[in-house]
């Protein structure tokens, strides 16, 4: 079982910011790969109107809690 990546893509389309969270099996994510999967949920929009794209990896998903494991009572687990 391979582990999970998560990235945040931030991107530009027709002037109007956007952003998606992507949750992929491959370590990295490079700008031309998160054009495409942008294109890909807007196929009316062309490549040259996608702009500022900027990809971050997210280490800690938000539906994970990022409290220590020691910090959790029992009843919390």
């Amino acid at each position: 079982m391979s582990k999970k990546h998560f990235y945040l893509v931030g991107y530009i389309l027709d002037n109007d910011p956007g952003s998606v969270e992507l949750e992929l099996d491959k370590s990295s994510l490079s700008d031309e790969e998160a054009r495409e999967y942008i294109l890909s949920q807007h196929p009316e929009a062309e490549a040259g109107k996608v702009t500022d794209i900027r990809v971050t990896e997210i280490q800690h998903p938000g539906d994970e809690s990022s409290d220590p494991g020691h910090n959790l009572q029992h009843a919390d687990i």
